[in-house]
């Protein structure tokens, strides 16, 4: 039935992927399909299919919220959006994401009923992660100067996670304080080489430091970090952040989607509503004015990364969504 299927405009690309699903999930029946990607086909040649039960698992952001993109990119999330309002019309499908923010996105973007959405953060296994080092060992191992106040930065570096605001936020933070902290930032992408070029313009490389991609030394780098600077424009909920609040560093993040989920504003870091390096600065070096009080308190850091973020606590919140009993 031809009525069945979403808008033309939706299908001309789509539409193999879409009945290939379609004939999949007719072969063989499930009783749920659950999608982890933001690409719809899979939930909606389920859904033509007679699936009963869908869950749609959206990482980060809605897909009209992002910046910079291509052509081809922008073709997708119009495609997404559409997708996803069609399946909000004829199925019993659930939106799942990692923020308030993101899911308060989705909602508005594909006309999605409230009722049907869930959040589900990222979730992090302190078993994985383990015990962080102190920041003394950390340093130590890091060949990192002991009593330097020391403010990381972790994401790619491309434009939506705003660099140059980070930049602009160390230069500020350098001219102003008596002893200038070290600014350390870990990363890599397309503007990695204009940043360094930018840094060295200014005289700033005494005091930045790019880091590229630092794989298994993460852990210790967040642990050296006396706080973490976060400049994104747009975001689910930052792993970085969630990653530092487990090893006791505070954050200091702008208010764009659902960064400031992945702290306790005013508890453990500082949700900056202005975004100019201005109030980043000043926040930044209120955060370091206080770095000793933040180090005595890392047993409140831990605790807030179990309660939201422990596989524990995303099986609680996920198990009542797929009928499974509540883990004990």
């Amino acid at each position: 039935d031809d009525g069945a299927l979403p808008p033309l405009s939706l299908r001309a690309a789509h539409l193999p992927r879409i009945d290939s699903f379609r004939r999949l999930f007719e072969a063989d029946p499930p009783d749920a399909v659950m999608s982890w990607r933001p690409d719809p086909p899979a939930l909606m040649g389920a859904a033509l299919a007679g699936v009963p039960f869908l869950v749609h698992r959206h990482g980060s952001v809605a897909p009209g919220r992002r910046l910079g993109m291509r052509a081809g990119q922008r073709a997708k999330a119009d495609f997404a959006a559409d997708a996803f309002a069609w399946l909000a019309g004829r199925t019993p499908a659930w939106f799942v994401a990692n923020s308030a923010a993101a899911l308060a996105d989705l909602v508005a973007e594909a006309n999605w009923p409230p009722a049907r959405s869930l959040v589900l953060p990222n979730a992090l296994d302190p078993a994985r992660f383990g015990t962080p080092p102190s920041r003394a060992e950390a340093r130590a191992r890091l060949g990192l100067p002991a009593e330097a106040a020391i403010v990381g930065g972790c994401f790619r570096l491309v434009p939506g996670k705003r660099p140059f605001l980070w930049l602009d936020t160390a230069e500020l933070c350098i001219r102003a304080a008596p002893r200038p902290p070290l600014f350390l930032l870990a990363g890599g992408g397309p503007l990695g080489d204009r940043l360094a070029a930018e840094a060295e313009r200014r005289g700033l490389t005494p005091h930045v430091r790019f880091l590229g991609q630092v794989g298994a030394a993460m852990a210790d780098l967040h642990a050296a970090f006396d706080a973490i600077l976060h400049t994104s424009a747009f975001e689910g909920v930052p792993n970085a952040l969630v990653e530092a609040q487990w090893a006791g560093v505070p954050a200091i993040a702008v208010d764009a989607g659902g960064s400031g989920e992945a702290f306790l504003p005013g508890v453990t870091g500082m949700l900056v509503a202005d975004d100019t390096a201005g109030s980043l600065a000043a926040a930044t070096l209120a955060v370091l004015d206080r770095r000793e009080d933040f180090a005595s308190r890392r047993a409140e850091f831990e605790a807030f990364v179990r309660s939201r973020f422990s596989l524990e606590a995303c099986l609680h919140r996920l198990a009542p969504l797929l009928g499974l009993p509540v883990p004990a």
